[in-house]
């Protein structure tokens, strides 16, 4: 556990933000001690990353300290009687240890391959693939997709982006896992969003600016066909900032917030529930 804080302090110092050694020091706190938000959102994570595990080639013992951590946290949900208000979260996480049991039994990754109609979804609605087919979609569709995300709005109007986009000549679909490094060959196109630095005083706003930016790509991309899956934290890029600057060309004032894989889905997702809109709204008078 040591081990853990220690690992976000040195991130937090190396990426400049408190996030990592935040994360990790309130992993310390005992489950009872946290709140209704905290243990709801902490259980769709881990469940997340487990469903991510079942995804992947077998592993011995793989994921079984994180399916314990799953385990305290739905008995933790039940105790304090968080079935009524959140049910579908704790049915799904359920289900997804039933999957990840499975998946130790059959000693092969768990992938439901085909073609997944979207349409049926409401149209916000948007799955995270993670398996691409062979086929590339035309380069004129992630054009259209960044035509449509720049009409998002933008703090002052700004969108000071460059979009960088890396093509894989021959996608490596065979053997391909919910891994990020496989996600990253298996795709057809990676697209990098990054923003100028030059262009923003304030600490959030290009973040903000991003993620609008994406969200409008994203649903263009569901609307032709295409699927993708974001990979966030720019600062934990497999190579350095500076390495993939220095591969584009790049001045140093850019600054990527945002990879997304873009390619035609062959997997059917399955998108998690999300918390009930009661529990995550409060109103307040201003008297």
């Amino acid at each position: 556990m040591l081990k853990k804080v220690l690992k976000g302090l040195f991130d937090s110092i190396r990426y400049r933000t408190t996030n990592p050694f935040r994360f990790q020091v309130a992993s310390l706190k005992p489950l009872s001690m946290t709140s209704n938000d905290y243990l709801i959102a902490k259980l769709k994570h881990e469940a997340h990353l487990l469903e991510k595990n079942i995804k992947n080639h077998y592993k011995p013992n793989h994921g079984d300290k994180r399916k314990e951590y799953v385990n305290e946290l739905l008995k933790e949900c039940l105790e304090r009687e968080l079935k009524e208000s959140q049910s579908d979260i704790i049915n799904w996480a359920a289900y997804i240890l039933e999957q990840f049991e499975a998946w130790k039994k059959q000693k092969h990754q768990i992938v439901h391959f085909g073609y997944n109609d979207n349409k049926i979804d409401h149209e916000l609605s948007v799955p995270s693939v993670r398996f691409w087919e062979d086929k590339k979609p035309e380069k004129s569709l992630l054009y259209d997709c960044i035509k449509v995300a720049q009409m998002a709005p933008a703090s002052c109007n700004r969108q000071a982006f460059k979009i960088i986009i890396l093509e894989n000549e021959m996608p490596k679909t065979a053997n391909a896992s919910a891994l990020n490094s496989s996600m990253f060959e298996s795709t057809a196109f990676r697209v990098f969003i990054y923003y100028n630095r030059n262009n923003y005083t304030e600490k959030y706003s290009a973040a903000i600016d991003a993620g609008m930016f994406s969200q409008n790509f994203i649903l263009e991309a569901k609307n032709k066909g295409l699927g993708c899956c974001c990979c966030y934290a720019g600062e934990h890029l497999e190579k350095s900032q500076a390495h993939y600057r220095r591969r584009f060309g790049l001045e140093d004032e850019y600054y990527c917030l945002l990879t997304i894989l873009v390619g035609i889905p062959a997997e059917v997702v399955n998108k998690p529930p999300r918390v009930t809109v009661e529990s995550l709204v409060d109103f307040h008078i201003n008297y």
